[in-house]
């Protein structure tokens, strides 16, 4: 048989880790009906039954305040799943069960998965799982997802609520008779959820009148009992939230023994959040990782990869090539277009997947989250949240995961705003074209001068979001609630994995995106408007588009073809401009690129250059994740002009002044 499950839990409390543990290949994503909030579902077998596991959406509580607690609570009282699996962080398992307490009373067949076992074990906390799932009424089952403790236990759990599934009866409701007596009063109106729908009610939501269709009389009544629990009119969610932490507390002290608090966090919070150390330490760690990826360590391997190509790849397939009588045509396009082109930007594949590294490193060690709340402060005074800051920093990865996970915004004005200010964080495939031009251009200070272009982004995205809070998104500053998770030391399988998924990515763009870019760009500059063979670049078809548009860049210091042509490549991908520019200047390598660039550029017109790149419109990739994310190309064709006028009123400022000294 066919069975559905929906999992369940907090933010940060393993559910991803479980559903792909669970699903392993055999699962897809998409979107949720009518909303941008991502839907994973994914399937595994139990014998001859097939389990078909919904991942909903992270969430605290099933109060509809934001989209992703209206989707998981309409999906489980709408859809009906056969069963939920509710996953509890048992590093903090007393937020964990405000939860499911409130999971419990849709009567669905649950188990309830305590997560990150090992780590309550390691830090000496005893938990009673057979007495707590006895006071709540439902299986517990203790695990790990990242080390697949528990795994067959948690299975056997699944395959029993399959063949005997019962909702359980919590023990918290003897203490409020005020569920007993609204359940009396709506009893006629339905046959499930009462408990559920008393819960709604306490919590304020006044839509339960209509659609249970109440008469005024059981409202008088249900208003009446909710001023007797609230002791006269008050505030009925806040007591019922204090009535289920109470009742929570109480479970806690009685079946959990804790022998020690997670002091190692408490003395490296006391340090890493420092009202006045903070922000310092921040901006050293991220200093240190460009200092290591665009410094000697992230050089050296560049050239180690550079060489090879060069050497051995090229040199091969040219000399291959002319043995075999190819003609000379065929040569070029060959060791010019594709290996040059493709070549140059592969070469800096070890400085993107170290910046990856740290990225990742930063994320599984729990230091992310406190990166988000140092920056809250900040983010506030441009109308966003520290939350939003997660987004942004995952923009130095990639555009467009961080652009979808804008999703996650308390309100669609502070989501639209995020979406346009991500593109000025600087994507790693920007970073091929500063290693380029700063190895050329500044040899002896490439850490400070790629530094000072990431910083540069962040403050044209500080700039921005001021102007636009005050012209276009003119609203209060949102508000912030963030898990602190305690520190933990990454597991190197999930972190080679994730490395992997990244390299797998960029070379795939390499071979696609890329690959045809360069063979594009290579047809384009070998002929003529009149499709005759060009006897030089500047003369071919692509040269003719070059010098249209290069009086428009002449402002900012490069007003050349080959300049104007490269940054058009990168509309398709950013690494696109240094394959443009690597073909444009004879396609024989990076040596030969890095040393023909003084040729064309200037420090000044150089660094204005990489000012317009990092700035200027996304990749078509990251395009039509905007559009996703903000509903129509009217939004996204404004943002798009906006980024690129930004980008040219910026880089025209950066050339001036530089040009000055």
């Amino acid at each position: 048989m066919i069975y559905t499950a929906a999992l369940a839990g907090n933010p940060n409390s393993g559910k991803t880790t479980l559903f792909n543990l669970l699903t392993g290949s055999d699962q897809h994503v998409g979107n949720w009906s009518g909303v941008t909030v991502e839907k994973k579902e994914g399937s595994f077998h139990i014998g001859q039954d097939e389990i078909r596991l919904v991942d909903l959406p992270g969430i605290y509580s099933l109060s509809p305040h934001t989209m992703e607690e209206i989707i998981a609570r309409d999906f489980l009282c709408k859809e009906k799943p056969d069963m939920i699996i509710n996953i509890a962080d048992g590093t903090n398992l007393e937020r964990s069960l405000f939860l499911t307490l409130q999971l419990a009373e849709l009567e669905i067949p649950m188990l309830l998965a305590i997560n990150m076992w090992d780590e309550l074990k390691k830090s000496g906390t005893e938990t009673d799982c057979d007495g707590l799932a006895r006071e709540l009424g439902i299986k517990i089952v203790p695990i790990s997802a990242k080390k697949g403790i528990g795994t067959d236990d948690l299975l056997r759990a699944v395959a029993d609520l399959c063949k005997n599934g019962h909702a359980g009866s919590c023990g918290m409701y003897a203490d409020l008779p005020v569920y007993d007596r609204i359940e009396r009063i709506i009893r006629g109106n339905t046959a499930r959820l009462r408990r559920h729908y008393v819960s709604r009610i306490l919590s304020g939501d006044e839509k339960c009148f209509s659609e249970l269709k109440l008469t005024p009389e059981q409202q008088c009544q249900i208003k009446e009992a909710v001023n007797d629990f609230c002791g006269g009119p008050g505030d009925s969610q806040t007591a019922l939230a204090d009535a289920r932490y109470k009742y929570i507390q109480g479970l806690i002290r009685i079946y959990t023994v804790s022998k020690h608090s997670d002091s190692f966090t408490c003395a490296v919070d006391g340090i890493v959040t420092n009202k006045y150390l903070a922000l310092p330490i921040f901006i050293l760690i991220i200093l240190g990782a460009f200092l290591i990826i665009f410094g000697r360590p992230g050089n050296a391997l560049r050239d180690m990869l550079s060489a090879f190509i060069h050497t051995h790849i090229a040199a091969g397939a040219e000399a291959a090539l002319q043995s075999a009588g190819a003609p000379d045509w065929c040569v070029s396009l060959v060791s010019d277009g594709i290996i040059g082109g493709v070549g140059a930007v592969v070469c800096f594949l070890p400085q993107i997947m170290l910046l990856f590294f740290f990225l990742t490193l930063l994320e599984d060690s729990g230091y992310m989250a406190r990166a988000a709340f140092i920056t809250d402060g900040l983010m506030s005074r441009i109308g966003l949240s520290g939350k939003a800051f997660i987004p942004m920093l995952m923009g130095f990865g990639c555009s467009v995961p961080a652009v979808m996970a804008a999703r996650t915004a308390d309100s669609q004005t502070e989501k639209q705003l995020t979406v346009m200010l991500i593109p000025f964080m600087s994507c790693s495939a920007r970073m091929p074209i500063y290693a380029l031009f700063a190895g050329a251009l500044f040899p002896s200070r490439q850490g400070p001068v790629i530094f000072s272009l990431y910083l540069l982004g962040i403050v044209a995205a500080a700039l921005s979001g001021l102007l636009l809070k005050k012209t276009v998104f003119r609203q209060s500053n949102p508000s912030f609630l963030l898990e602190l998770p305690p520190y933990r030391i990454p597991e190197v399988k999930g972190l080679v994995r994730h490395l992997w998924y990244k390299c797998r990515d960029f070379l795939l763009r390499a071979g696609t995106l890329i690959f045809g870019m360069s063979i594009i760009i290579w047809v384009l500059q070998s002929f003529t408007p009149s499709l005759a063979p060009a006897g030089t670049p500047q003369d071919s078809l692509l040269g003719a588009i070059g010098r249209f548009l290069a009086p428009v860049f002449a402002p900012l210091g490069f007003g050349f073809w080959q300049a104007s042509v490269s940054l058009l490549a990168g509309l398709v991908a950013k690494e696109s401009v240094v394959a443009a520019l690597t073909v444009l200047c004879g396609g024989s390598g990076g040596e030969a690129l890095t040393a023909a660039l003084p040729w064309l550029f200037t420090p000044a017109s150089a660094y204005s250059f990489m000012t317009f790149a990092l700035l200027y419109t996304p990749c078509i990739a990251a395009i039509g994740a905007i559009k996703q994310e903000l509903g129509s190309w009217r939004r996204t064709a404004a943002s798009v002009l906006f980024q690129t006028l930004v980008a040219y009123l910026i880089a025209f400022a950066v050339f001036r002044i530089a040009s000055l000294f």
